[in-house]
Order: structure tokens, then sequence, then C-alpha cells
């Protein structure tokens, strides 16, 4: 959307209360539908009504915290934790290496043997389909 580039401070003054009224109208309709249906915001309602609510956005929450003790006793506790998994990890895969399997000379002899008299049938198949 573009803006215009010379607007009158006078004319945003205005649209600004103007919006702001719409949001106050608004605020007010959302907290009568809200009494009729018989549910309230979060915590206590506010002693007057012309006061507006505090959200639970606006109010920040308090964050329990823990001594610099405890703190080293939580990540020591956490390193046993990740050694101790560590551990099983490593026992479980480092169980019994296998031994590498060889072929020998007389099974390749044999395997090129069987490959040659495949490979002869193909061709004679060939031969005689042609």
């Amino acid at each position: 959307m573009p803006q215009p580039t010379a607007v009158s401070s006078e004319l945003l003054q205005s649209a600004l209360m103007g919006l702001e009224m719409q949001r106050q109208r608004i605020e007010e309709q959302i907290a009568q539908v809200r009494a009729m249906l018989g549910k309230r915001g979060p915590g206590r309602p506010p002693a007057s009504v012309s006061q507006p609510e505090v959200t639970m956005a606006a109010v920040p929450r308090k964050r329990s915290k823990f001594s610099a003790e405890a703190r080293a006793r939580m990540a020591e506790a956490q390193r046993r934790r990740w050694a101790q998994k560590k551990g099983e990890q490593a026992s479980a895969s480092h169980k019994s290496p296998t031994k590498k399997r060889h072929l020998s000379a007389e099974g390749r002899k044999r395997i090129a043997e069987a490959a040659r008299k495949r490979w002869a049938a193909i061709k004679k198949g060939k031969n005689a389909t042609a």
C-alpha cells in the first residue's frame, strides 16, 4: 500500500484518536461477551470496570533461581548420566570384531570356471537363435 509523502500531523493525530476509540469500544464489547459467557480472564478481576485489564503477557513471569552449588550438582549429575550412556553404547558397539573372510585360490578358480560355463551357455543360445 503506497503511503502519501506529505501527510499533516493533525490528520495523523485525529486518525490515531479515532483508532484508539475504536479499540476501547471493541475491548468493552469483548468484556461484555465474556461476562455473558461467564468466563473471565486469568487472575483476580479488576476492582472497577473502568480500569483496563492486565493481561498475562504484560506481566513478566518470576523465575525460580538455583544457587551456584545446586547448578554445579545438576551439571555433574548430567555429566555422569552422559558418561554412563556413552559407556553403554561403546561397549555394545565394540563387542568382538569379526575376522575378515578371504577367498582361497581353489574357490576363486571354481567361481571363475562356473562363470565361464554360464557365459558359454548364453553365447551358445544366442548363436542358435541367430
